[in-house]
């Protein structure tokens, strides 16, 4: 395992993923491998409020999609994943405090199973840099 740390929070990354800093957002991949997780954070001057997140996910989330409460580390919020033109999709709304991370995941459909154990385990291992910890 690799630990690769942002300016506001570091993840474990498996043998031979890769990051790479975009613009506005961080990119983990295998570089043998078709799917990308993208992560983008954003620091708000308030705590992330339930009212917050959920008019976030509405904004980008179909009305008819299965949310689920999910827990990191020092994030909490919410996911979704679901099939689109031959693409499986995760999205996740997180929060600690004032920041927000958006995270997204794509691979063909065919790899949905292979890398859904790899993501989740990258996701579990999200925690804030130390300068960073909540008390």
């Amino acid at each position: 395992m690799n630990c690769y740390q942002s300016k506001y929070w570091q993840v474990d990354l498996p043998a031979e993923w890769q990051a790479e800093q975009e613009d506005d957002a961080v990119v983990l991949y295998h570089p043998d491998n078709d799917g990308a997780l993208l992560i983008s954070t954003m620091q708000e001057d308030e705590d992330i409020t339930d009212e917050y997140l959920a008019e976030l996910v509405d904004e980008h989330v179909a009305a008819d999609a299965e949310l689920e409460q999910v827990e990191f580390g020092p994030f909490d919020g919410l996911s979704v994943c679901y099939e689109s033109e031959g693409e499986y999709w995760c999205e996740w709304y997180l929060r600690a405090r004032q920041m927000l991370l958006f995270i997204t995941y794509n691979c063909p459909l065919d790899q949905e199973a292979m890398q859904d154990d790899v993501v989740e385990s990258i996701l579990e291992s999200l925690q804030l840099p130390s300068e960073n910890q909540l008390h």
